[in-house]
């Protein structure tokens, strides 16, 4: 199965206020432990998921930046990463993060064996227009924290603010965009 994800923020204790995420102020213990209680409670060993940007906070002392790696380590999946304002190459390479960087924008095709190939245009920032948006191809995104509408437009916002703070999977996309992805016919 594939999954998508942006935003986890891992150990980064600002972003409970500034997202208004469920988690007392100066929780970032139970912010990550539940974030990646959820992501394992969905993805599988053998999933492959994609995370669009923002996976950890890797500043400060290395004690805490090796916990988070850990952290990140221990999620279920094959991890590939598209590169947010928030990480940093230098630092995902030093405390060996467990994910394969793609860097700042990948198309990804898929072949769907309900609807042939299918393309996602992956990027941590959101788009108005993308490769091969006029022929049906889906942008998926994170960065906005759910404050972007994308109404009308073959665009999603993976991140956890807008997913229950779990990973979303393929399908639920491929439902969601059904029409557009049809219509790709690449």
């Amino acid at each position: 199965m594939i999954w998508f994800t942006a935003d986890t923020h891992f150990g980064h204790k600002n972003i409970i206020r500034y997202c208004n995420r469920p988690f007392g102020p100066l929780s970032i213990k139970e912010h990550d432990e539940t974030l990646a209680a959820n992501w394992n409670s969905v993805v599988r060993k053998n999933d492959v998921v994609y995370h669009l940007g923002d996976i950890a906070f890797l500043r400060g002392g290395s004690a805490r930046a090796y916990r988070l790696a850990d952290l990140v380590n221990s999620l279920n999946g094959k991890k590939y990463l598209i590169l947010g304002n928030h990480d940093r190459e230098k630092y995902i390479r030093k405390y060996r993060l467990d994910v394969e960087i793609l860097g700042d924008y990948y198309n990804l095709t898929i072949q769907d064996p309900e609807i042939g190939k299918v393309l996602l245009v992956l990027c941590h920032y959101p788009f108005e227009r993308w490769n091969k948006k006029h022929f049906g191809s889906t942008h998926l995104h994170g960065h906005c924290h759910g404050t972007l509408l994308s109404q009308g437009i073959a665009r999603m916002d993976v991140g956890v603010d807008c997913h229950n703070y779990a990973p979303v999977s393929y399908d639920t996309i491929k439902v969601a965009f059904t029409k557009d992805l049809m219509a790709s016919g690449m």
